[in-house]
């Protein structure tokens, strides 16, 4: 449901007259890294304390509406080779 309520979001988004991804810094950014369950909680908790302290700014004319959406889950085997050229698992599953 978040998913598709987040897809909903970028097509409205889309099309609205004159949307500019590129000029809107609309973006998904993509960062598969091994992680332990506590470093897991640790870094969504730093996150979102990145995020809180921005949570209370209050509307004006400089400043635009935001969807910030970060969604760490578990990533499946990537066919994708690493950065050594490797292929092997990626994400937050545990490493054999």
């Amino acid at each position: 449901m978040a998913m598709a309520t987040l897809l909903a979001e970028f097509i409205a988004h889309l099309d609205r007259p004159g949307a500019d991804p590129a000029a809107d810094l609309v973006g998904c950014r993509r960062h598969l890294m091994w992680l332990s369950r506590d470093e897991l909680t640790s870094l969504i908790g730093e996150m979102r304390d990145v995020l809180v302290r921005r949570i209370t700014n209050e509307p004006s004319p400089e400043r635009s509406r935001c969807l910030i959406s970060p969604a760490p889950f578990p990533a499946e085997e990537s066919p994708v080779a690493n950065s050594e050229g490797q292929g092997r698992p990626f994400g937050c599953e545990r490493a054999e």
